[in-house]
């Protein structure tokens, strides 16, 4: 027992229950936690509604993202998810329930490109981080979508079906993405 703590007649019992769920919005990182660091390591992070795929501000696509306008995002959306705006970062969107052909598109991704960042929400689906010196717009092969200028994904929130945080999974079991750009690969422009 806590010190200081009083005694209650239920603290003698055995408590065979057990916990299920989760608490809504446990475990991921917020707009207030990250945006600042993401600025300082060369992203353009975006305040994601809770639960959803969509920023919360209007015209995010094309607006500027000043220390300003992060400082008013993190005043006004502390607890929102965390997207990232694509252009000089690009996502490649592996949108692929088959397992194996999932696999399959990101090995061939890690051959062609190189070995990257890796985000996941809904496994087997993900998305691979590249940069790129000359940004250009999305482009559609299949079940793969390459997220270019004007678009963006989300990079720290719940997933909107799963309902469980998106995660960074790597060799050592940590996200690198919040520690610098180092890691990044960079994509040309064809």
């Amino acid at each position: 027992m806590c010190a200081g703590a009083k005694s209650h007649a239920r603290d003698k019992e055995t408590d065979t229950r057990v916990a299920s769920g989760r608490p809504e919005r446990a475990g991921h990182i917020t707009y207030m936690e990250a945006a600042e660091r993401l600025v300082d390591n060369g992203f353009a992070p975006l305040p994601i509604v809770p639960g959803q795929k969509r920023p919360a501000p209007k015209r995010w696509s094309s607006i500027a993202l000043s220390p300003d306008r992060i400082a008013d995002w993190t005043h006004r959306y502390p607890d929102h998810g965390v997207g990232l705006r694509t252009g000089h970062l690009v996502g490649l969107d592996i949108d692929e329930m088959d397992p194996d052909r999932a696999h399959e598109i990101a090995q061939l991704a890690g051959k062609r490109l190189c070995e990257t960042l890796v985000r996941v929400g809904q496994w087997p689906k993900r998305l691979l981080l590249y940069r790129t010196a000359a940004p250009f717009a999305k482009m559609k092969a299949g079940k793969v979508e390459v997220l270019g200028a004007g678009q963006q994904f989300v990079a720290f929130g719940l997933h909107s079906m799963t309902r469980r945080p998106y995660a960074w999974p790597t060799e050592n079991g940590g996200a690198k993405v919040g520690h610098g750009s180092g890691g990044m690969s960079l994509l040309r422009a064809a």
